[in-house]
């Protein structure tokens, strides 16, 4: 100082102007601090040196472990730095800071987004049916749970929501082992088992057993040779000829010829965009077996490919036992499950593994073909699986994964990249409902809904997503235009009178008719039918349904792609 004035520390005056103070704050505004001015020395801070800075981030360590050890402060006095001493002037008087709302506002909070405020209702306007489980609220299991916790006032409004002695006492007590826990005693599900992978393993031991896989196959010679210790399957044992040991083809494992159908067909399927994975990239051609098979391919291919794959292929017994394997992990993956269904599911699970028990040999059975037995009493307690499998997980992990810039630190670079997603996400939340977020954002394959503003067919009001050039046209085949006209005439809302009618006339004609056989009759005499009954009526007919008695055009036009990738769209006139 001198003279009552200190020494600019402006980037144009740089120390070497005395100015007063109120100047010296208008030259910082306007023009900011001079650079590499770290160290206040010319206004009153000490420099102490790269070694003391240095050794002062490492003795408040040692002070606080001392103080801690003797209960008494190190030294007696502080000399406090001048530099503080006018930081702390420039503040002003001290002000009383608020870190934070009061615990009471944090359920009001959920009410400042749509979003949340939807979800805060769910308890009041959602409730479930008795015996159908689609949330995990449903399942015994939480609502045991929830009747052992106090009265829980749900509403509609914020504020309605009040847990009573919240904070006041401990939630949980946790000891050393798992059973000193107050509620594992109670627990209906102490394990929870996952689907997804009991699933993967029961195709792949039931699917490379009768693909004849080498080195993945359970029918191999240990199994071959403890057969005739468990049991008596003469069909099954080991033959001997000039000394060498060879097994017998069995009546559950496929010749070369029946392999390569297979993996020909599986070749060419294709499957709704978002559906499944492109399993034909699974094949190997030049030895016709499958590689890298994912999860969610087990998953497809056995609820859904596995009984049309080996339907002609093998005996019709051991076919049955496939497909009720089959439907048992189908009916336990819906969305909604009934409480009876499950209990039934728990009797056919049971009668399903003991007619594999006598198809495959015992070397067959490991753990993995036990556990289904407990999966549909899970699903009773806990709910529908889809809240339970490790998909979801598996599917976060991969996210996360993509995040990775820096392979040298993996870590730091998902956190970093996590934290910013995090902040986008939860910030989103509070955006207008009309500003487009990856939270509010078109789906994938949203075709635009129904719009039907020609007066249309209910059939004809979806415009769908064809893209790329017109293949060159071409004309329908005999099946072909059946097919067409048949899908057209049965997809229609508006043709349910005319279908209810035919069928009055067929269960009039034939009694005690199937509805398997209704079925057949109907796919192969309705259109005939119709064309004759509206021939007849034609002035009573709306001429909408006129139109389509006559047929598609013969002449049609294909695009290569669509939603349904790569499946050919037909237009018909």
């Amino acid at each position: 100082m001198w003279e009552n004035k200190i020494r600019c520390p402006c980037s144009r005056c740089s120390n070497n102007k005395f100015l007063c103070e109120d100047k010296v704050t208008e030259h910082i505004l306007n023009r900011g601090f001079t650079g590499a001015y770290t160290i206040w020395s010319l206004h009153g801070e000490h420099d102490v040196g790269q070694s003391l800075r240095s050794r002062d981030r490492v003795e408040p360590y040692a002070s606080n472990k001392e103080h801690e050890e003797y209960g008494e402060p190190i030294y007696d006095e502080e000399i406090e730095n001048p530099y503080s001493r006018m930081v702390k002037d420039a503040m002003g008087p001290e002000v009383a800071f608020n870190y934070g709302c009061e615990n009471e506002s944090r359920l009001q909070r959920l009410y400042m987004s749509c979003k949340t405020a939807e979800y805060m209702t769910w308890h009041v306007q959602n409730q479930s049916d008795d015996g159908v489980l689609k949330h995990p609220i449903d399942g015994e299991e939480i609502l045991s749970r929830l009747n052992s916790l106090p009265d829980l006032p749900f509403g509609t409004k914020c504020g309605d929501q009040k847990i009573s002695g919240y904070g006041v006492s401990h939630n949980w007590v946790k000891n050393s082992i798992l059973w000193d826990l107050p509620y594992w005693h109670m627990l209906f599900i102490r394990h929870n088992l996952d689907v997804m992978h009991i699933e993967h393993n029961v195709f792949e031991n039931i699917f490379n057993t009768m693909m004849d896989v080498k080195g993945m196959t359970k029918d191999n010679l240990k199994a071959r040779q403890d057969l005739k210790v468990s049991c008596k399957r003469p069909e099954l044992e080991l033959m001997k000829n000039n000394g060498k040991i060879f097994k017998l083809k069995a009546a559950y494992t496929l010749n070369k010829e029946e392999i390569k159908k297979i993996c020909a067909w599986v070749k060419q399927m294709r499957f709704p965009d978002g559906f499944a994975s492109n399993i034909s990239r699974c094949i190997n051609e030049i030895d016709y077996k499958f590689y890298r098979m994912k999860s969610h391919d087990c998953h497809i291919f056995l609820q859904r490919l596995l009984l049309i794959v080996f339907h002609d292929m093998v005996p019709h017994s051991i076919w049955d036992a496939i497909t009720g394997i089959s439907h048992f992990f189908r009916d336990l993956c819906t969305t909604e499950i009934l409480v009876d269904h499950m209990e039934a599911l728990q009797g056919k699970i049971c009668e399903t593994i003991c007619k594999l028990e006598k198809i495959f040999p015992s070397g067959f059975f490991d753990s993995m073909e036990h556990l289904p037995i407990h999966l549909p009493y899970e699903a009773k307690f806990g709910g529908p699986i889809q809240y339970r499998w490790m998909y979801p997980f598996e599917r976060f992990l991969q996210h996360l994964k993509k995040k990775v810039k820096n392979r040298a630190s993996v870590e730091g670079s998902i956190c970093e990249a996590y934290i910013i997603e995090e902040i986008s996400s939860f910030s989103s939340w509070y955006f207008e409902p009309a500003m487009r977020t990856r939270l509010n954002r078109m789906p994938r394959n949203d075709d635009g809904g129904d719009v039907d503003s020609q007066g249309r067919l209910s059939i004809f009001i979806h415009f769908g997503r064809a893209f790329g050039p017109l293949e060159k046209s071409r004309f329908l085949d005999e099946d072909e235009f059946y097919a067409a006209e048949l899908y057209v005439l049965m997809n229609s809302e508006e043709m349910l009178p005319y279908i209810k009618m035919f069928d009055e006339i067929i269960k009039g004609d034939v009694v005690h008719i199937s509805e398997d056989e209704l079925e057949k009759v109907r796919d192969a005499r309705f259109v005939k039918w119709f064309k004759n009954y509206v021939a007849t009526r034609m002035d009573e007919i709306d001429p909408r349904i006129l139109e389509i008695s006559h047929g598609p055009g013969r002449m049609i036009m294909s695009r290569p792609d669509t939603p349904l990738e790569p499946v050919t769209t037909v237009v018909v006139s």
